[in-house]
């Protein structure tokens, strides 16, 4: 793998129309950015890590989890990869070269001339968001260049045993946290509107650290290997007391619709549509009429599932009032999805305004404005699904988590409820052109027990399910998928929960426990990468993440 050391121009999302835009293979062509100071880098390393996640990551772990499909109606064979699960190095290679990429950017941060501390504060912010994102490549990838892979005189680095990643990982957001919690340079520099998330906001920093170790230690819920069990005790026992996110994380360089290259990446890619009345001109692309809603979660939302020992809630009574946000209703209120892997054609709903921010298909004012809206990093509804399943886990002392000992978090029901409600607030959000739900629709009608609620639905409400981590994951699911479905995915895989059908015509009797490593490691890094075949990432063996192990 050649090493990737160059600065995407400030503020500038390069975006082009296919599934994989973002698979950007090593170059020398760039120019280096180990010379440029922290603070002139941040912004950047963070606005273009994210388009990553907000538009590959997102897309990949919302089509395995049954929560998008493919528009048949537009576009011939959709996303027949990922329903046919007939793997290539090419599938999704832009996962791995857009973080990498980015993760190259925050290292150069890290490893910038900084002697006199100055720079504490932009290096622990860095520590914090290469460890984010370093944890998707071990999740997705298991082994992986990581002590040698930043190092520009490398040219081909080894490859790392993810477990060995893991406990490092763990030790470098520990070591932010110190940093940002007065164990840096009395001489550090105050981060301003170069940290385009917190905006300087130290403590949020800490709490966003937190979180994403709790995320961590729940990846390790179901290890059996000592070590693995070991790690993930370890840290539980240091988040003890601790505050995690409590609002939505979001990133936004100063999205606005100047130009293409400053739009919303994720609403670029799923709200901008070709116009053949603005002078031929495209000015969007094909996803926006791609990704819609699949049959299968359509009938969740429109309360007509029968999933036995999955969600079950029939009758129509019980709809889910975030459902026209998420995905665009008809003139009567309802989701239309499309079976993956089918070939049928309805008119589907497509990706709703509450994730674009964009209202229709035509109006050209309508997509500029909703382009200025924020990304999200994680939302506070995922961080409290984190807490719930946690706490619950603990306090049921499943799989001895955290010994047994109850995490101080609160109650797991209580928690589980503000989660969802959290998800009903994210959609209340005001955005321009948007029409958020309305305030008098509260998440307590939703998960009540009443005709119009779930509380009694398999599945889906608290009291109605036996297995309290099948609710909580299958909530998360809906609240969470759209925004970052790629952590439903990794649930689906650790837990079983949401357990969603596969595509139709699937071609595998479940998912896929990794990807194969993309093409342009066995072009450029062919002396160290594994030999990893297509059989081989849907059963267990030396290739799964250790975390699956």
């Amino acid at each position: 793998m050649k090493k990737i050391f160059y600065l995407m121009i400030a503020f500038t999302l390069t975006l082009s129309s296919c599934n994989d835009y973002l698979d950007v293979n090593s170059s020398n062509n760039y120019p280096h950015t180990s010379s440029i100071i922290p603070p002139a880098l941040l912004a950047n390393a963070l606005s273009t890590t994210f388009i990553t996640q907000a538009v590959t990551m997102n897309e990949y772990g919302n089509l395995m989890t049954n929560y998008w499909s493919g528009n048949t109606a537009y576009y011939t064979q959709p996303y027949s990869t990922e329903f046919t699960m007939n793997f290539t190095t090419s599938t999704r290679q832009g996962i791995w070269n857009g973080l990498y990429t980015g993760m190259a950017n925050f290292n150069n941060m890290i490893v910038y001339p900084n002697d006199s501390g100055v720079y504490d504060n932009h290096v622990a912010i860095a520590k914090i968001m290469k460890s984010y994102y370093m944890e998707y490549i071990v999740a997705l990838y298991g082994n992986a260049p990581y002590s040698k892979s930043f190092n520009v005189d490398i040219q081909h680095p080894s490859y790392d045993n993810d477990k060995a990643i893991y406990a490092d990982l763990f030790n470098q957001l520990e070591s932010a946290k110190a940093m940002l919690n007065g164990g840096g340079s009395v001489n550090a520099s105050s981060v301003g509107a170069e940290d385009i998330v917190f905006n300087g906001d130290l403590t949020s920093w800490v709490k966003f650290a937190n979180t994403i170790e709790l995320k961590m230690c729940l990846r390790l819920s179901n290890v059996t290997d000592p070590t693995s069990i070991a790690l993930r005790e370890q840290y539980l026992a240091l988040l003890s007391g601790a505050e995690f996110v409590d609002s939505d994380v979001k990133v936004n360089p100063g999205y606005n619709n100047s130009t293409e290259s400053q739009y919303n990446p994720f609403s670029l890619y799923y709200s901008k549509i070709y116009d053949p009345n603005a002078g031929g001109a495209t000015y969007g692309s094909y996803s926006a009429r791609l990704a819609c809603a699949s049959s299968y979660v359509a009938k969740v939302l429109m309360a007509n599932v029968n999933q036995p020992g999955g969600i079950v809630n029939t009758g129509g009574t019980a709809k889910d009032p975030r459902r026209g946000k998420m995905f665009i209703a008809n003139s009567s209120g309802n989701i239309i999805g499309i079976d993956q892997g089918v070939s049928t054609m309805p008119t589907p709903s497509l990706v709703g305004s509450g994730l674009t921010g964009f209202t229709g298909l035509s109006a050209i004012d309508a997509f500029e404005n909703a382009e200025s809206k924020p990304g999200f990093l994680m939302t506070k509804a995922e961080s409290l699904f984190l807490q719930a399943e946690a706490e619950y886990r603990s306090q049921q002392a499943i799989n001895n988590f955290n010994g047994g000992v109850d995490l101080g978090f609160g109650d797991p029901h209580t928690l589980f409820d503000s989660a969802v409600s959290a998800s009903f607030d994210f959609f209340v959000l005001p955005l321009t052109n948007y029409t958020p739900l309305p305030l008098s629709t509260t998440a307590a009608t939703y998960l009540g027990t009443g005709s119009t609620g779930v509380g009694n639905k398999l599945g889906l409400g608290w009291a109605g399910t036996p297995d309290k981590l099948q609710v909580i994951l299958t909530q998360k699911w809906l609240a969470v998928s759209g925004i970052n479905g790629m952590e439903p995915f990794l649930d689906k895989l650790r837990t079983g929960f949401p357990n969603n059908p596969l595509s139709t015509n699937a071609s595998q009797p479940n998912s896929p426990y990794r990807l194969l490593y993309p093409a342009s490691e066995y072009s450029n890094n062919s002396a160290n990468v594994p030999n990893v075949s297509l059989s081989q990432i849907f059963v267990k063996n030396q290739f799964t993440p250790f975390w699956l192990q």
